[in-house]
């Protein structure tokens, strides 16, 4: 048993072998065991808000006349994350 352990590849491979076991562990833990919790989870963040400050001022020509100004507006994007219609037109209808 000792010449065993003298061999560095044996060690190694006992390493290797014991960190895989410790990886495949994990993977049955997120996809089995947890996986219906961040599935939802995952689902739940299919929608999110942003509001963007533009700190900008107006743009002028040399006599001071206004070029350009600011005007808030909003703009609406939808990406299609696999939802069913029902779904994305209640949500397009909330949006209204």
């Amino acid at each position: 048993m000792r010449e065993f352990f003298k061999n560095r590849f044996n060690i190694l491979g006992i390493l290797v072998g014991i960190l895989l076991f410790v990886l495949i562990i994990q993977i049955i833990n997120l996809q089995v065991i947890k996986g219906k919790y961040y599935a939802a989870v995952a689902q739940s963040r299919g929608y999110s808000s942003k509001v963007i400050d533009a700190p900008r001022g107006e743009i002028v020509d040399k006599y001071g006349r206004v070029i350009a100004t600011n005007k808030i507006v909003s703009v609406v994007t939808i990406e299609d994350k696999g939802l069913e219609n029902s779904e994305l037109n209640g949500a397009l209808y909330n949006l209204l």
